[in-house]
């Protein structure tokens, strides 16, 4: 039996990216919680991630942080099917990839509750990860200079053992948004997703390709607004 409740009140630690230091968004804060917090933690997002793998309810599209699906294999697939259109006779392939990272991607999640009760999540581990967002609480440290606590309602803990878990929920039906056309192929490892589609070496195709995966960025925009109530 697993508690609904559990301290999150974390110290956090910033951690300097590789970008110009005189940037906020430079700073990464990290999640810092104690042993005993991190192993209970870590029980609970084992049990999520063997609720998910069992019901087969995560998409096919993603890899990393899974069991049997390195990122390699996301990296093979991809490379495997340009050099198949390159090597068919009479008729050689182009392909057009879009790649994609997403920018701050754990501190924009909301309503992961709502996708967890779809996918079948009850009882003490839905409340628990219901509150996991909002029942934290941060402050910033800088040198002498300390601030008032404040809680943090939306995103999730960088560093959190259960992030990375709940982001591949909540990403899980972006291969459905983009598959509805057909002849477009996703690959997604964590927050990065590879978008290719593939047509003849001519003019024609070429400008029918760009087109074709310009829809698809529009497509994505209106997948990050509306992800919770559309392609699920």
């Amino acid at each position: 039996m697993c508690s609904s409740r559990l301290d999150k009140n974390h110290d956090h630690t910033d951690i300097k990216a590789r970008k110009p230091t005189e940037e906020t968004e430079s700073d990464q804060p990290i999640t810092i919680i104690s042993i005993l917090e991190r192993v209970f933690e870590r029980m609970i997002s084992k049990g999520l991630k063997w609720f998910l793998e069992s019901q087969n309810l995560l998409v096919e599209e993603q890899f990393g942080l899974r069991n049997s699906m390195s990122t390699s294999i996301s990296l093979k697939r991809f490379v495997q099917d340009v050099k198949q259109g390159f090597n068919k006779t009479n008729t050689k392939k182009s392909t057009l990839p879009v790649l994609i990272d997403f920018q701050g991607a754990y501190f924009v999640q909301s309503g992961e509750a709502s996708k967890l009760k779809m996918y079948g999540v009850r009882g003490n581990m839905l409340r628990w990860f219901g509150r996991f967002p909002a029942q934290r609480r941060v402050k910033v440290q800088w040198d002498q200079a300390e601030s008032m606590q404040k809680q943090s309602k939306i995103g999730l803990p960088n560093g959190a053992v259960s992030s990375t878990v709940l982001f591949n929920i909540h990403i899980n039906n972006l291969p459905k948004c983009l598959k509805k056309t057909e002849g477009r192929k996703v690959s997604m490892s964590v927050d990065n997703v590879v978008i290719w589609s593939s047509a003849k070496n001519n003019n024609k195709q070429q400008r029918t390709l760009e087109k074709f995966m310009y829809h698809s960025v529009e497509v994505l925009n209106s997948w990050a607004t509306y992800s919770l109530r559309r392609c699920f």
